[in-house]
């Protein structure tokens, strides 16, 4: 991971990819391979900024899922979806489009499924947008 050692989160971890950064110090990976990262990403992002679509060929990503893909209309009236697609890059699991459903992190087809599960995404989005975030956040 490219990465930001000294921030010490990995919430921000994203930031030199999405910024396309071609050079961190303390100790980050400046790779050839994660410098070709944050160029498909930046440029995936400035592609989906100006047509609301990233995709188009860069660097073997052709195609996103579509983020609630095979997900009913019934369940896309609930708070937050039981389905989630996401275009992964990078990293040791390489890139790839994956899908997940909450609660079935056992039925993991592969290591880049369990690595996504691993994250716990239904979780912290349903805390996102919860009451108790938002009066902690004091909105």
């Amino acid at each position: 991971m490219m990465g930001v050692a000294r921030w010490r989160v990995a919430h921000l971890s994203d930031i030199p990819y999405v910024l396309n950064v071609q050079h961190l110090e303390g100790g980050a990976d400046n790779s050839a391979t994660e410098l070709a990262l944050a160029r498909t990403m930046s440029t995936s992002i400035a592609k989906f900024v100006n047509s609301g679509n990233p995709e188009g060929y860069i660097n073997g990503v052709e195609t996103w899922p579509a983020a609630f893909f095979d997900v009913t209309k019934e369940n896309l009236q609930n708070d937050f979806p039981a389905k989630l697609s996401l275009q992964i890059f990078g990293g040791p699991y390489g890139t790839a489009p994956v899908t997940i459903a909450e609660g079935r992190q056992h039925d993991a087809k592969n290591a880049i499924e369990d690595a996504v599960y691993w994250e716990n995404l239904f979780d912290r989005c349903r805390f996102i947008n919860s009451g108790k975030m938002r009066e902690e956040a004091g909105v």
